[in-house]
């Protein structure tokens, strides 16, 4: 796994080395590019870009309701504004954080890495474990 954005260096180690890339809070527009250089790379040097996994690394803010994953994210200094935050990572409800998983997926990620600032409470991880729950 290579992580990093880098279109001249990093995304060409991941095409040649990487079993696996990840990008760090990407926006839809920033994966549909990287992706898309990734893909170049691969072609450019006769490798198949469907060998490489691609993850990225999310925050996650999940409540009951949206309104109480918003209310969790605004309590705890962060890099990103709300609506970053629905544009770069999770925050929502299960309902809405098992669309936007489904969106991720349609839009080429394979795998999520995140980090939950509030994970030493149970409750996030159970709400969470109902988002991966099959329909």
């Amino acid at each position: 796994l290579v992580a990093g954005k880098g279109e001249q260096v990093t995304l060409k180690l991941v095409a040649r080395y990487a079993d696996a890339c990840n990008l760090t809070h990407p926006s839809p527009e920033e994966m549909k590019h990287k992706f898309g250089l990734l893909q170049q790379y691969c072609q450019e040097i006769g490798r198949d870009d469907r060998e490489i996994q691609r993850t990225i690394y999310v925050n996650c803010w999940i409540g009951e309701t949206d309104a109480e994953a918003v209310a969790k994210a605004t309590r705890i200094p962060r890099k990103f504004t709300v609506d970053q935050m629905r544009l770069r990572g999770l925050i929502g409800s299960p309902a809405t954080i098992r669309q936007r998983l489904h969106e991720l997926e349609q839009q080429g990620v394979q795998g999520i890495i995140l980090t939950m600032p509030d994970m030493t409470n149970r409750e996030p991880l159970h709400l969470l474990s109902h988002c991966l729950k099959k329909q």
